[in-house]
C-alpha cells in the first residue's frame, strides 16, 4: 500500500481543530470525570483525519473540507432529533424565505422519519396540492436521487428551484403497493397565509383556514375575525389541518384574538433558566372582543396529523383555557424549539434547544394532541375533497367540517364519550 506525505496544511488544520475543540471543551464541559475521556475521542478523529488523507486511494475526490463536513453532520446526527441539523451555505437560505418571503418550489411541507422525507401537508393552490399528495406520503426519490440518508433540509433545496423548472418525485403511500412518480413544475410558492374565511352555507356558523404561522398571519386573521364579527355568526371553526406551524409569536398573537389579557399561551423550557419563558395573551387594542367569550362564539378547532408545531401550540392553549373543542385527527406531535446559530462562512447549525409546553404543562413533542371528538376523513372523501373546485365543493365531502358544525349547532355540547374523552384529556394536562 502507497502511502502519501500528509501536506503541512492539513497538519496546521489539524492542530487548529484540535485546539478548537479543546478550547470548546474546557470552556463549556461541566463533567470532569469525563474530560480524559473526551479528549481521547477527539484525538481519534484527528488521528482518522490524518490516516484518511494519507492512505485513502481516491483521496484526490474528495477535499478535507468535505470529511470534516461530514464528521459535524454525523455529530449532530447522533442527537435523536430529526429537527437539528449542520446547514452549509446553500442548504441554509431557504429558511428566511420560508418565513418572510415566496420562493419558487413545489409546496410540500415535509419532516423526516427513519431517514425518509414525510409529507406532512400540501400547501393549498401548490403543484403538489393539485397533483394529490397527502400526509404520510414517503418521498424515495427526487430526480432520480434517492432520498434516504440526507438531511432533511437537502431534500428542501432539491425539490425548490427557479419556477417553471420541473422536479420528478417518486413516493410511496400507505396501502398502496408500487411507488408513484410525478414530474411537477415549481410555481412560485407563497409563505402561510389566512384562507377560505366565509360563513359556512346554511349555518350561522364562520370558518377560517390557516396554512401556516408565518409574520402576516395574525393581522390577517384579524381582518378575517372582523369581518365574521360584522356578519353576527354564532360559532367559529379554525382549520388547521396540514398547518405545519411556523413562528411561535405568531400563534402567540392568534391565541391572543381568543383569550382575555394576560392568559399563560405556552411555556417554553430548556436546559437553563435564563433561556426559559413564558408567552400570555396580549389583545391588540384595535381589535374587538366578539371572540373572546366561548358563550358568544363556541370555537372548535380541526387537527390532524399535517397540524405540528404553532398549529399544536394554538390548539392547545385554546383547549387548556377551555376556549377550543378539538375535532379531528391526532395531530403530529412537534412541540421543540429550534435556534438558528450562525457559524463561520455561512453555515449554521439549526438545534433543538428547548421544549413547548401548554398552559396546563402538557408536553406536545413526540406525543401530540388527541382531539376531543374523533372524525377521520375516508380515502374516497379526501380524493373528492382534493378534486373539488371550491371551497363550498369541498364542504360536502368533508366529514371533519361536519363533526364540527354538529357540535356547534348542538350548542357546543360533546357527545357523553366524547365528554368523558374530553375530561380525561384536561386531566392529564394537569399532571
Amino acid at each position: 500500500m502507497r502511502k502519501t506525505r500528509i501536506n503541512a496544511w492539513t497538519c496546521l488544520l489539524a492542530v487548529v481543530l484540535l485546539a478548537n475543540l479543546v478550547c470548546g471543551f474546557h470552556a463549556h464541559c461541566q463533567e470532569k470525570n469525563d474530560q480524559a475521556n473526551i479528549l481521547k475521542r477527539l484525538d481519534n478523529l484527528i488521528e482518522v483525519l490524518q490516516i484518511i488523507r494519507q492512505n485513502y486511494v481516491d483521496i484526490d475526490k474528495v477535499s478535507t473540507e468535505a470529511l470534516i463536513d461530514s464528521a459535524i453532520g454525523g455529530l449532530v446526527a447522533g442527537l435523536d432529533d430529526q429537527h437539528s441539523c449542520y446547514l452549509p451555505p446553500e442548504e441554509g437560505k431557504w429558511m428566511d424565505d420560508e418565513i418572510k418571503g415566496k420562493f419558487g418550489g413545489v409546496g410540500l411541507i415535509l419532516h423526516e422519519v427513519d431517514g425518509f422525507p414525510l409529507v406532512i401537508s400540501a400547501i393549498e393552490g401548490t403543484p403538489a396540492k393539485e397533483a394529490g399528495f397527502r400526509p404520510g406520503d414517503v418521498i424515495l426519490k427526487i430526480d432520480d436521487n434517492d432520498a434516504q440518508g440526507h438531511s432533511l433540509d437537502f431534500s428542501v433545496m432539491r425539490l425548490r428551484g427557479d419556477v417553471g423548472t420541473e422536479v420528478k418525485i417518486t413516493y410511496a403511500r400507505e396501502n398502496e403497493q408500487e411507488p408513484q412518480t410525478v414530474t411537477l413544475k415549481r410555481a412560485l410558492i407563497p409563505v402561510g397565509t389566512v384562507m377560505g374565511t366565509r360563513v359556512l352555507d346554511g349555518t350561522s356558523i364562520g370558518y377560517v383556514r390557516l396554512t401556516q404561522f408565518s409574520e402576516p398571519t395574525a393581522q390577517d386573521l384579524k381582518n378575517a375575525l372582523r369581518k365574521l364579527a360584522d356578519a353576527r355568526v354564532t360559532g367559529l371553526v379554525l382549520d388547521l389541518r396540514g398547518n405545519p406551524g411556523g413562528l411561535l409569536q405568531s400563534a402567540v398573537d392568534i391565541c391572543s384574538l381568543f383569550l382575555p389579557n394576560d392568559q399563560l399561551v405556552v411555556t417554553v423550557k430548556g436546559r437553563y433558566k435564563e433561556s426559559n419563558f413564558t408567552a400570555k395573551s396580549q389583545m391588540p387594542p384595535d381589535f374587538t372582543d366578539y371572540f373572546c367569550k366561548p358563550s358568544r362564539c363556541p370555537l372548535v378547532i380541526l387537527i390532524d396529523g399535517g397540524s405540528a408545531s404553532a398549529a399544536e401550540i394554538t390548539a392547545g392553549c385554546l383547549r387548556d383555557l377551555k376556549r377550543a373543542t378539538l375535532v379531528g385527527e391526532k395531530s403530529y406531535g412537534k412541540g421543540s424549539v429550534q435556534n438558528i446559530m450562525e457559524l463561520k462562512d455561512g453555515y449554521s447549525l439549526k438545534l433543538t434547544v428547548a421544549k413547548y409546553y401548554t398552559p396546563g404543562q402538557y408536553v406536545i413533542d413526540r406525543v401530540g394532541l388527541e382531539p376531543d371528538i374523533v372524525s377521520k376523513l375516508s380515502d374516497e372523501d379526501y380524493a373528492k375533497i382534493i378534486r373539488a373546485r371550491s371551497e363550498q365543493e369541498r364542504a360536502q365531502h368533508d366529514t371533519q367540517l361536519k363533526a364540527a358544525v354538529e357540535f356547534l349547532q348542538n350548542g357546543g355540547k360533546l357527545p357523553d364519550k366524547a365528554q368523558d374523552k374530553a375530561d380525561d384529556n384536561q386531566s392529564d394536562t394537569q399532571k
